[in-house]
């Protein structure tokens, strides 16, 4: 039931400066608090929601060891606290999951006589916060496998490699993807060739199928950019190919070295369809994300540039039916007066020389984030601008490198259900972080209303009343501010910005340790994030639309 709403990319987190102003909130919103609940520490907190329960799961010092929380959605008040000690050696937390209001942790097992890497999945009640088990065995997978590298000592957990398995659940969460990448035999990106592991399950973890597939191209070659499961099981895969093994050409001006292809795999063994495709010659694909819409039609979209640009000039979409695949791409540039909100006059009138002259013009650092489809089948769209910027110095014979990371204006598409462009609604945003507070404040969630589309960020005061020809100021990441909502009406497009609470007096309570991770969706139009309030309690912070 709640996917369909849980599209929160990032969100919420600490702050941007006050100033000392006093600032009347909005009352668009109930904000209201949990009781408070002992704190539990962990290397790392993930979160499950159902109709009933929010399960928290807090991996210790240890990677077999956990501390499971169940709270109730009506109040989040915590019903069952357990700590969970999972059996075996080399064993390690791969994901948590929801699935049709049931939750499942996965975790792996190396057998290191068999050299056989062992995926299990055990359900957790939220009754009692505990694990029924023993774990399932759902994959079992010969060799070693690529994923993210931990250090040794980190945390106090030994070096190894984690993130080896990826999910994808089917819009209509009757089947989910488990895939994994086999790690290469050669280092050499011009002759290894990738080989990738589906494993596709129905609701009860129960394999439908698997198979392990190698692609027809080198690393050097490929770039694989998003994958998907429908609801009858079939696995589907987008790439962009580069024939002479030299990726990112394409953003040098050099448009005639690509193209893309889809692959569908429907089962073991079974012959994968290839369709290659190519956009118009002056558009180069440049994010992609890949959904089904309805038992006949699968849905591609996201933005486009040029091929010798680095600015976004609009966003595409293309249907694809299933029964006989074809490709039909819808294009939806940028309108210029959208680009030039919230930018300065000179910026302004820059753009508009540009497009004057049949320059360039566009969104630069747009990555697209989220994509959701209505049930009257109206697509929303959401992307922001991101970037890192480094800078080096040196002193006494040694040097530093330092990153600053920036998350700013956020870009809202409607496409309705025949095709047509609803609006562009462009939220102004300006927010950096450096160290440890790259992230946890930054970005934004999405809560939704009946009418509108509110986006919750942390934002500095002084732009709550911020002209469309200005840019926003910092909001410096760690260094206090409001959580604030930007409501775009759902028909029309329109937006209006109000602030929510000042995370210094959240009902009377300062709180701290915001974390864009820690942000649940608990009901249609309320979310939640697991805070702390200092001597040693934890409390959760519940926004809801009114």
């Amino acid at each position: 039931m709640r996917q369909s709403f849980m599209m929160f990319a990032s969100i919420l987190l600490l702050i941007g400066n006050t100033n000392g102003q006093s600032v009347k909130k909005t009352d668009d919103f109930n904000v209201r608090l949990s009781k408070p609940f002992q704190v539990v520490d962990g290397v790392s907190k993930q979160y499950l929601n159902s109709d009933d329960y929010v399960v928290a799961v807090k991996l210790q010092s240890k990677s077999n060891e956990l501390i499971l929380q169940s709270f109730d959605t009506r109040n989040l008040g915590e019903i069952a606290k357990n700590e969970i000690k999972l059996e075996g050696k080399d064993v390690y937390v791969e994901a948590t999951t929801e699935f049709n209001n049931r939750f499942w942790l996965l975790y792996t097992e190396y057998a290191k006589s068999e050299e056989k890497e062992n995926l299990y999945a055990v359900e957790i009640d939220p009754k009692t916060a505990n694990i029924k088990m023993p774990g399932k065995l759902i994959l079992s997978v010969s060799g070693k496998l690529s994923g993210d590298f931990i250090a040794g000592g980190l945390y106090g957990i030994g070096s190894r490699v984690t993130n080896k398995f990826s999910l994808e659940k089917s819009t209509l969460e009757n089947k989910i993807l488990v895939r994994y990448r086999k790690k290469p035999e050669k280092r050499n990106d011009d002759k290894s060739i990738e080989e990738i592991g589906f494993a596709v399950f129905d609701t009860e973890f129960n394999q439908i199928w698997s198979d392990e597939r190698p692609m027809k191209y080198t690393e050097s070659q490929l770039e694989i950019q998003d994958y998907s499961v429908d609801s009858e099981g079939n696995v589907y895969m987008i790439l962009t190919v580069y024939p002479d093994g030299e990726k990112g050409k394409a953003a040098k001006g050099k448009s005639d070295n690509y193209f893309f292809e889809l692959l569908r795999f429907s089962g073991a063994n079974e012959p994968v369809e290839t369709y290659k495709f190519n956009l118009e010659n002056d558009k180069y694909l440049s994010s992609v994300l890949l959904k089904e819409t309805d038992k006949k039609q699968m849905i591609m979209t996201g933005y486009y540039r040029k091929p010798d640009s680095k600015l976004t000039d609009g966003v595409y979409t293309v249907n694809i039916t299933k029964d006989n695949v074809s490709f039909t791409p819808n294009y939806y540039p940028i309108p210029l007066d959208v680009l030039n909100l919230y930018e300065t006059s000179r910026t302004s009138k820059k753009n508009e020389k540009k497009e004057a002259d049949d320059d360039d013009v566009g969104m630069p650092d747009l990555k697209l984030n989220s994509l959701y489809t209505d049930d009257e089948g109206n697509s929303y769209l959401f992307g922001e601008r991101s970037y890192v910027k480094s800078s080096t110095s040196t002193a006494q014979n040694s040097s530093r490198t330092t990153y600053v990371t920036y998350y700013c204006d956020i870009l809202v598409t409607r496409i309705n259900k025949d095709g047509q462009l609803a609006w562009m609604a462009k939220v102004p945003k300006n927010q950096r972080g450096a160290g440890r507070y790259i992230r946890r404040d930054m970005s934004y969630s999405i809560l939704w209303d009946k009418n509108n589309i509110n986006l919750l960020y942390i934002d500095n005061i002084k732009n709550l009343e911020i002209g469309t020809d200005a840019r926003p100021k910092f909001h410096q990441s760690g260094m206090g501010g409001f959580l604030t909502s930007s409501s775009i009406n759902i028909d029309r497009g329109t937006t209006t910005k109000k602030p929510v609470f000042d995370l210094r007096d959240v009902n009377g309570t300062e709180v701290f340790q915001f974390d864009t991770d820690r942000i649940v969706q608990i009901n249609d139009n309320e979310i939640a994030v697991e805070v702390y309030k200092k001597g040693k309690e934890d409390v959760w912070v519940i926004v809801g639309a009114k």
